[in-house]
């Protein structure tokens, strides 16, 4: 693809809803990589809550009106950076419908901005061409999505409601839109519910297994890609998800591990960065009362699922506890021993209550056959492992409270 493109102002391009927004977002210097011109359809779909969910009426309604956009010729207007304007991508390449993607204003490369759009939302180069505004002056993150969203509806002849959030801004502006297409329009989601098994009983099996002799790893959800996969992956599965659950959450991470056979170190949030797999030999039920819900994560700082692995398999293959100390306390560790360092300050923050070990890289569970134990909820969890996992799993706690 060619993307020796000469700059051009978005004054030259037709904008029936300019008057709707700030008459300087049409002066912004672009790069249209490919030409904007045709009849563009913008399906709006507001900011998203994190915690979203397969099988909802919003991903089938802009599912059909893509496919709507595609029947009448018109290309569909969409951009990045959010799930809700990514899904949009997404889809309109799943169905080859023609598509323009319109950038928040930027200072990056034109081309790379491009090459990593039609990688990791798996585009059809010849279906899409790309605006990519540059702005004169540095606008914070608010201020260029806001400037992104203007030029979108300012451009689109058609607005085609999907969904959108309640007393938010899509919802202000789209009763002046020139035209306007409500026939697509759906609830706005809720976002999935929080589970929360503090106060259910032990399973007997729980009860009654020697977690003293085991280290757990927990595994945690994610309302994104895995590292290392594309975001068309994850969207894809979104889309087609057959129950309404995240197709990245807990019970999904631990069901990829169990498949491929590899639980990953990962260096995040570690001080060291390197990468290390964290476990506890904390009992299970116990550490997953003590766990809050985390708002800036959307999620507990503890899931119920995981993989349990006998503690001297570990100890002979490296996996060491945690060393708790101040910042002093850090300064004075040999290198090798500071991978095993977490900050802990009682008067603040004091890890020391998870009593954390950790195993530097990666580990191959594959290899160490029945000594794994898959950990879940309950029962009812245990179908969700049926193509992924033969060996043991473990309900940790009953259905009842």
């Amino acid at each position: 693809m060619d993307w020796s493109v000469a700059h051009a102002e978005l004054a030259r391009i037709s904008a029936p809803n300019q008057g709707l927004f700030p008459e300087h977002i049409l002066h912004l210097h672009s790069a249209p990589i490919g030409s904007p011109s045709g009849y563009l359809a913008l399906p709006i779909v507001s900011h998203l809550p994190i915690r979203l969910a397969s099988r909802e009426q919003w991903l089938v309604s802009l599912t059909e009106a893509i496919a709507e956009c595609k029947l009448r010729g018109w290309r569909v207007l969409a951009s990045v950076g959010l799930t809700c304007w990514e899904v949009t991508a997404r889809i309109s390449a799943r169905l080859e419908a023609p598509l323009t993607l319109i950038y928040p204003p930027s200072s990056d490369e034109p081309g790379v901005i491009v090459e990593e759009a039609t990688r990791e939302l798996n585009l059809h180069p010849s279906l899409v061409n790309f605006i990519v505004p540059s702005s004169p002056e540095k606008l914070s993150r608010k201020e260029a999505l806001r400037t992104r969203d203007q030029l979108a509806g300012a451009l689109a002849q058609v607005w085609l409601p999907v969904a959108v959030r309640p007393n938010g801004y899509w919802e202000e502006v789209i009763p002046y839109g020139a035209k306007v297409d409500s026939r697509f329009a759906s609830p706005y989601p809720e976002g999935l519910p929080i589970p929360d098994y503090r106060l259910h009983n032990p399973s007997t099996e729980s009860a009654e297994f020697p977690w003293e002799e085991y280290l757990i790893h927990f595994t945690r959800g994610n309302y994104a890609p895995w590292p290392g996969e594309r975001r068309a992956d994850y969207y894809d599965d979104l889309i087609d998800g057959s129950e309404r659950n995240n197709p990245r959450d807990e019970a999904a991470t631990l069901a990829a591990i169990m498949k491929s056979g590899v639980l990953r170190g990962s260096d995040r949030l570690y001080r060291s960065q390197v990468p290390s797999i964290s476990l506890t030999e904390s009992n299970p039920i116990e550490f997953i009362r003590q766990t809050t819900f985390r708002p800036g994560l959307h999620h507990r700082t503890t899931e119920a699922f995981g993989v349990a692995i006998p503690k001297k398999t570990l100890v002979c293959l490296g996996a060491r506890p945690v060393i708790y100390g101040s910042q002093e306390d850090y300064t004075r560790l040999l290198s090798s021993d500071r991978p095993y360092f977490q900050l802990s300050q009682p008067k603040s923050s004091d890890w020391s209550g998870e009593n954390e070990w950790r195993l530097i890289g990666d580990l191959d569970i594959h290899s160490l056959g029945s000594e794994v134990i898959a950990i879940v909820p309950t029962r009812n969890h245990l179908n969700r492992f049926s193509d992924s996992f033969s060996g043991v799993s473990l309900p940790l706690f009953s259905e009842s409270l």
